[in-house]
């Protein structure tokens, strides 16, 4: 296997890994939303609880107000166990943004690696070719004199 092979397949597996690395940033980015839009629904609940003691407290309905609190409790409850947990996730996606743009290096690496290459069997091709074409240059000028010498035409054969 040559190494140019080598360098496509270690390419393809270095997409590969960024694709996956950026499937997981996205994924994580959605859950961060997600637990942000559950942060406002619970705002609003707690606004609404707040809401319902005042209602509670003007008209003198105590099952408003307990309803109030309790909802208020609740949300406020809730809120708190959802900012802990938009801390983790806010945390693993500075991790899976870092692993991304690490395999993203990595796949540019290859990336450049593997030009360098072709560039490099290129040139070598190049200079094959042109080395062939100055032999038989070579044959042609230095062959047909010597030809002359054995008494053979200087003209290539036709078949």
């Amino acid at each position: 296997m040559t190494k140019t092979v080598r360098l496509r397949r270690l390419c393809e597996l270095r997409r590969i890994e960024e694709l996956n690395q950026a499937t997981l940033l996205e994924s994580a980015r959605a859950e961060l939303l997600a637990i942000d839009q559950a942060l406002e629904s619970t705002r609003l609940q707690k606004r609404a609880g707040r809401a319902l003691v005042h209602q509670g407290i003007r008209t003198g309905e105590t099952r408003d107000r307990v309803t109030g609190f309790h909802e208020i409790a609740r949300s406020t409850c809730v809120s708190n166990s959802l900012l802990k947990l938009k801390h983790l996730v806010e945390e693993r996606v500075v991790s899976i943004q870092r692993q991304f743009v690490a395999k993203r290096a990595e796949r540019c690496q290859v990336k450049t690696l593997l030009e360098s290459e072709l560039k490099r069997e290129i040139d070598a091709e190049l200079r094959r070719n042109q080395a062939s074409l100055d032999e038989w240059h070579r044959s042609l000028r230095f062959g047909a004199a010597k030809d002359l010498e054995d008494g053979r035409s200087a003209q290539p054969a036709r078949t």
